[in-house]
């Protein structure tokens, strides 16, 4: 796993804080990461929507509500 700075989490939360359609974007580094535990809480807490490229699927279900895949 990677850590990221601090700094680069704060900018990502400033960003996500202000976007008025945000949309998360799941790629091979999470599948890599083995983050499905956080990237559910994630999902959920905040409600937003995700769309999982082809190395991602199976973090999340394609038929989570937050899922945007079908919009795809």
């Amino acid at each position: 796993r990677q850590i990221p700075a601090p700094e680069a989490v704060q900018r990502a939360l400033r960003l996500l804080a202000g976007a008025k359609r945000p949309l998360i974007i799941l790629g091979k580094g999470a599948a890599y990461a083995r983050a499905e535990n956080e990237i559910r809480a994630l999902i959920e807490k905040t409600k937003l929507p995700y769309l999982p490229m082809s190395m991602a699927k199976g973090i999340l279900p394609d038929n989570h509500e937050q899922s945007a895949a079908a919009a795809r």
